[in-house]
């Protein structure tokens, strides 16, 4: 089985720009961090659709431009939904003097890195983190 990545628009009206490139750098940084296939739906969305997923699931009542749901992982095999805030994504790139496309796959990448085992709690956990979706975001073809 070969990756399968989807993207979708829940509650906005927004298209990935470049999808077989976005899904083509996917691959490339899965491939090489893992031996796994990857299944993942990504699902493109407003910051209040996403706070309420986050408090209904998570009980964390507050923003945030991404969540990661492992739904299935073998040692072969992980499945996961990502839902991702555009408005969020929109206001960080421009807190940080970021392009919105450069963000976006910031964002898109940081899921996978949750897949992959990385996490963001603590600030060494989160400066790893940084680290890791640069190396992954210089893999973007220009």
């Amino acid at each position: 089985m070969k990756h399968q990545f989807s993207f979708y628009s829940h509650e906005i009206d927004f298209q990935l720009e470049d999808h077989k490139k976005v899904c083509g750098w996917i691959r490339e940084c899965v491939d090489k961090h893992s031996n796994k296939t990857f299944s993942l739906s990504y699902v493109l969305s407003n910051d209040e659709y996403v706070r309420q997923i986050n408090n209904d699931f998570l009980e964390h009542d507050f923003y945030t431009d991404i969540i990661t749901f492992p739904l299935e992982e073998t040692e072969e095999f992980i499945e996961a939904d990502i839902y991702i805030s555009i408005e969020r994504v929109k206001e960080n790139a421009a807190k940080l003097d970021q392009a919105f496309d450069v963000e976006l796959r910031r964002v898109i990448v940081h899921g996978v890195l949750h897949l992959l085992g990385y996490a963001d709690r603590s600030e060494d956990q989160k400066n790893e983190m940084r680290q890791k979706e640069n190396e992954m975001l210089s893999l973007f073809p220009s």
